[in-house]
């Protein structure tokens, strides 16, 4: 299963990333649904379906007459992601939460909005971006971890369901994630060298708010007994000394 810490966050973080890149194009809807997605990743939810694809046009439903169980739909949910490397059989799904294999394919359909093997298949394809965004590993390495034959069967797959090839998007969302790090970089650097700016500016302003009405960098002597009083830090220094 995947490490919650890493590999999971890794899933939401790709869709994060093409929420951001659906939100550029002005594609609203997909926006809202890669972001509800990311979410109900974060809170654990597995009734809600895959939107690489399309968004899906009903918010996340609770389970309908037909559907699977709460428990049932989670049972599916862990036991595929345990085995996303290796084949995944809808008799053993069916047979994992006690029902035969048209009753099993009807009630996940119900339940997450599409059928088992369409879901796998966008599933493992989910794993594959955050594997691509969060690692350097070569894709064919991604390919047989994410439960592909090899290579070229992954590239065909993930070109046919995103729409375009996985080394064309992981550059381009890898570029899109650099950018923004370079500008938020950016706006740190210009943020800090203002308040370097500014500081000595401020100092003297609040210096003169305390001086006996001369100008800054003008320096008077301060009447004899009230050193202390009107001048404090630079009497203090002088009196330490």
């Amino acid at each position: 299963m995947l490490e919650h810490s890493s590999g999971e966050f890794a899933v939401v973080a790709a869709q994060l990333v093409e929420a951001a890149c659906a939100a550029l194009n002005g594609d609203g809807e997909m926006t809202e649904a890669r972001i509800a997605r990311a979410i109900a990743l974060l809170r654990g939810k597995s009734n809600t379906a895959c939107t690489i694809v399309r968004p899906r046009s009903s918010p996340a439903r609770q389970v309908f007459r037909g559907g699977l169980a709460g428990w049932q739909a989670k049972r599916v949910e862990a036991h595929i992601d345990v085995n996303l490397g290796r084949k995944v059989l809808i008799d053993d799904l069916a047979r994992l939460v006690g029902l035969s294999s048209g009753q099993f394919c009807r009630a996940f359909k119900c339940t997450f909005s599409m059928p088992a093997h369409v879901y796998l298949m966008h599933r493992r394809i989910e794993v594959a971006q955050g594997l691509m965004l969060r690692t350097n590993a070569p894709l064919s390495e991604i390919a047989l971890r994410c439960g592909m034959s090899d290579q070229a069967h992954f590239t065909r797959t993930f070109r046919r369901v995103v729409g375009e090839t996985p080394c064309l998007w992981r550059r381009t969302r890898r570029n899109a994630m650099l950018d923004q790090q370079i500008d938020v970089t950016g706006l740190r650097q210009h943020a800090i060298a203002a308040v370097v700016r500014s500081g000595p500016a401020h100092s003297s302003g609040h210096a003169a708010g305390h001086s006996t009405g001369h100008s800054v960098g003008h320096t008077a002597a301060p009447p004899v007994g009230h050193a202390v009083a009107h001048a404090p830090l630079a009497a203090g220094a002088q009196l330490t000394a």
